[in-house]
């Protein structure tokens, strides 16, 4: 504790004295920051100032003249952004938050330029994005992040001319799917002879939210065949595994919009007709597919938007005809689909807007009057509560971009006297401070791009002598994995070794994309009869770890199977009568040795012409036992049999015993052995 106490105090002097050289806003004052004195933070998970990245084109113009949001996205931790050098025109750029690891990736379109970079793309081996090679026309390109491993995908349509706009691409799995404004699916693994040409269907355009998501290696999809309207499909990637997935609205669009992933399903908002648009989900299958909740009841539409996940929780906004447009969260079911608070008391007010998750809450932007306000909830009336006025609600770059990393919101906007800087909150109003002051005065540095990648935050800004640039702050990753093991389940044996079990985890971290997930026992094995406790370990790329434990549980319910031995006759051996020897008897088990108890047990001796009932019991290790019965009779022993070689009885006495010995026959010839089960 000591130790952590004195490194904190060394960070924040030498984050102090970084201000003074460069002008920090809350880490040095100015006359017209008074209230930023008192709004200051600790550093959190922010563990140093921002600082710019490099100088990508010296002098006051800078890499981003446009003074736009730049085609950026992070994959595996790294940063790929589009960028002008003033001499290659705008082309692939990558950094890892270093001077030294800021370079272009390829020079797409020899000569000044630019190949105009859009649409950047993360998937499981490096980005995609749209570029101009000059050559080809707006054609798809795939990169690894090195010059040797950047190239074009598909020329989809040969030569100069364009093949359409490529639009919506999400990645599912290995596989990443576009679409192309003539009406067509794609889909690509990136590989020479990998792009496929999946389906002719009708895709909306000027959609509010996402048309498309990946579960798993499917992608879920609003399409529309010309045929059964704007409906849902799946994909597998080819032509015959593109099929509707189900028809929400016969006859009729039922437009399914803002799709979004949350524990292997994805969720929804669709219009059923009867029912209006609400909030569906869908694990794939058409008997998985359904509407959650009506939360507008009737024909009027809830319209359920916005939607975001964080901490296996959905948060949305949504209108139920009697509060209002309100906050709303779900945990995926009907019961846990509920309203978090009456945000405007009335049922004209604002919708909230700009929904952001951040380790379980979530903030949001909600009009009130002539201002926006910021508001934070952790999905509970007590916890959602404004956190700042944002004075006046008349320019867009007014909280323009919101971003969570872990439980801290970082966001750009104005306090009315600083312009638009960058500001970040921990969910608190004394919480919610501006970072710096890049740009003094009211003119603002208009931070944009705010993107996480690896343990860096990258942002461009505007600072007076550098122009548009590259700049970056380190953040501490001092949380662990959040991991989901599935409830204990049972499975019945289906052999000597127990029983194949498999499963999986949901696993999520605020910085490391991809956590290490190891098993004590891997999905696939065989499981013996009984409880096996697997441990599930993720560790993220700092070093955190979190476990849980799932509970696999082999039963063997299941009693043997026995073929019951036919009834038997025995000769005597002497006057006693004969001793039981047990024939082999057929059993089997899937799960366990079988262990046979015969009642009377062999060695028994049984006297001449007497027959008797044998009960055979078949019990597995597990407890289950079967019985069967059969007969076992003596014969009768013949004149001069035994000692003194005679009964005494003379003629008449052995006819009688004949007599009576047939009779026994005839009973053991009706018997029948009574088999198991």
């Amino acid at each position: 504790m000591r130790v952590t106490l004195i490194w904190r105090s060394v960070l924040l002097l030498l984050c102090g004295l970084y201000g003074v050289a460069v002008g920090c806003g809350p880490l040095s004052e100015d006359d017209g920051g008074a209230g930023l004195a008192r709004q200051r933070g600790t550093l959190d998970n922010q563990c140093s100032p921002p600082e710019r990245v490099s100088d990508i084109r010296p002098g006051p113009v800078g890499a981003f003249p446009d003074a736009g949001v730049p085609a950026r996205v992070a994959a595996n931790g790294v940063l790929y952004f589009a960028a002008n050098d003033g001499t290659t025109g705008q082309e692939l750029w990558r950094s890892d938050g270093t001077a030294q690891g800021t370079y272009p990736v390829m020079d797409v379109r020899p000569g000044p330029q630019g190949s105009a970079i859009e649409r950047l793309t993360a998937a499981r081996d490096g980005v995609y994005f749209t570029a101009l090679d000059g050559t080809h026309g707006r054609e798809l390109w795939k990169s690894d992040g090195t010059d040797a491993g950047t190239r074009l995908v598909e020329d989809l349509e040969p030569g100069p001319a364009n093949p359409g706009v490529i639009s919506n691409l999400t990645a599912a799995g290995e596989q990443l799917f576009f679409s192309t404004d003539d009406s067509v699916l794609w889909r690509t693994n990136g590989r020479d002879g990998g792009t496929v040409r999946v389906k002719d269907i009708i895709l909306p355009r000027n959609n509010v939210g996402p048309i498309m998501t990946g579960v798993g290696d499917t992608l879920l999809f609003a399409g529309d065949d010309a045929i059964n309207g704007l409906e849902l499909w799946k994909s597998g990637g080819t032509p015959e595994t593109t099929v509707l997935l189900k028809d929400l609205r016969f006859r009729e669009s039922s437009g399914p919009d803002w799709f979004v992933t949350m524990n292997g399903k994805a969720y929804f908002n669709a219009d059923d007709g009867p029912q209006g648009r609400e909030f569906w989900t869908s694990d794939g299958t058409a008997a998985g597919t359904f509407r959650i909740k009506d939360i507008w009841r009737g024909l009027a539409d809830s319209v359920p938007s916005d939607l975001v996940v964080t901490r296996n929780r959905m948060y949305f906004s949504a209108d139920d005809g009697v509060t209002g447009p309100n906050l709303w969260v779900s945990d995926g079911t009907t019961d846990g689909t509920v309203l978090v608070k009456d945000l405007t008391q009335g049922i004209l007010g604002p919708r909230p807007r700009q929904l952001t998750g951040a380790s379980g809450q979530v903030f949001f932007r909600l009009a009130e009057e002539d201002r926006e306000v910021l508001w934070r909830s952790d999905g509970t009336d007590a916890g959602t509560y404004p956190l700042m006025d944002v004075l006046p609600q008349v320019e867009e770059a007014d909280l323009q971009e919101m971003v969570g990393v872990g439980g801290t919101l970082y966001f750009a906007t104005s306090d009315g006297v600083h312009g638009t800087e960058l500001w970040k909150s921990d969910g608190t109003p004394e919480g919610t401070v501006q970072i710096m002051d890049l740009y003094p005065g009211d003119a603002g540095s208009n931070p944009r791009g705010l993107t996480l990648a690896g343990s860096k935050f990258f942002f461009v800004a505007t600072e007076p002598t550098l122009g548009d640039e590259l700049w970056a702050f380190d953040i501490c990753d001092r949380s662990p994995p959040r991991l989901t093991c599935p409830p204990g389940f049972s499975f019945e044996a289906t052999s000597l070794e127990g029983a194949t079990v498999n499963y999986s985890v949901f696993v999520t971290d605020d910085l490391t994309e991809n956590p290490v997930v190891e098993y004590s026992h891997p999905s696939g094995s065989a499981f013996p009869v009984g409880v096996t406790p697997v441990t599930v370990t993720a560790r993220d790329e700092a070093g955190n770890n979190a476990t849980c434990t799932i509970p696999v549980s082999v039963q063997d319910t299941e009693p043997p199977a026995i073929t019951c031995p036919r009834s038997m006759f025995l000769e005597p051996t002497g006057p006693e009568g004969a001793e039981i020897r047990y024939p082999e008897v057929k059993v089997a088990d899937k799960a366990s040795p079988v262990q046979l108890v015969f009642e009377p047990p062999a060695g028994t001796v049984l006297p001449p012409g007497e027959s008797t009932r044998v009960v055979l019991t078949a019990s597995d290790n597990s407890g289950n036992k079967v019985e069967c019965q059969f007969n076992v009779a003596v014969d009768l022993l013949e004149d001069g049999d035994g000692e003194g070689g005679s009964s005494g009885c003379g003629c008449g006495a052995h006819e009688s015993g004949a007599v009576a010995w047939a009779a026994l026959l005839l009973l053991l010839a009706l018997a029948r052995p009574r088999r198991a089960g």
